[in-house]
């Protein structure tokens, strides 16, 4: 039954009438449409030219290997892309050394980072606290003697050596007196010294009546 039916349908396929359209594209054979007989032709427009930018260029340019053709075309990465684009516009050598000029790499200014308060003084105590040399300049101790010895006589000469014992005496005695104050700053509540603590530890001491 199955064949029967096939052969019914390739009858009608071969009596049925041919169009005219499908005699002309066979008489034609393989003619453009635009060129055939009776029609017009069309003159073909031309491809508008490109008129791509020179970082677009650039890209293009760079996208094609060596060989060249169709299969030498390789894909480019963001970085390279970057560096390429900096050689052309003149802002670096392209191999991420830029140059210091230019404001649009004028990076904003990092805000310095701020210590909370008395932080950088603690530093400084246990620094001061960790060495053992002179903390006044030799040089105006030492003109600070000169002058108030002139007071008492005139042409008095020094040595270096009790310059410096002079200089130890004095380091010495005011750590001591700003030690007895911190500690009257600190029975006053306080951590800020104060000049009343300073002539209350000298009247405890008995330096000042």
């Amino acid at each position: 039954m199955p064949r029967a039916k096939q052969a019914q349908t390739t009858r009608r396929a071969a009596n049925r009438p041919v169009s005219g359209r499908s005699v002309a594209r066979k008489s034609t054979g393989g003619v453009p449409w635009s060129q055939r007989p009776g029609r017009t032709p069309v003159a073909a427009r031309p491809p508008p030219s490109p008129t791509p930018s020179d970082d677009d260029s650039m890209a293009n340019s760079q996208s094609t290997s060596s060989g060249g053709g169709a299969g030498g075309r390789r894909s480019v990465s963001q970085q390279d892309m970057q560096r390429i684009l900096e050689t052309k516009r003149g802002n670096g050598s392209g191999y991420g050394h830029k140059s210091t000029g230019g404001a649009h790499q004028m990076a904003p200014k990092r805000r310095p980072y701020r210590h909370r308060p008395g932080t950088i003084a603690l530093k400084e105590i246990r620094r001061y606290q960790r060495t053992t040399e002179l903390l006044v300049p030799r040089l105006p101790f030492q003109r600070l003697v000169r002058e108030i010895a002139a007071d008492l006589k005139d042409d008095l000469k020094f040595q270096s050596a009790a310059l410096s014992c002079l200089q130890e005496a004095a380091e010495a005695y005011l750590v001591g007196l700003f030690e007895d104050t911190n500690l009257c700053a600190i029975h006053a509540r306080r951590v800020t010294i104060m000049p009343r603590d300073i002539q209350l530890s000298r009247r405890i001491r008995g330096e000042r009546t």
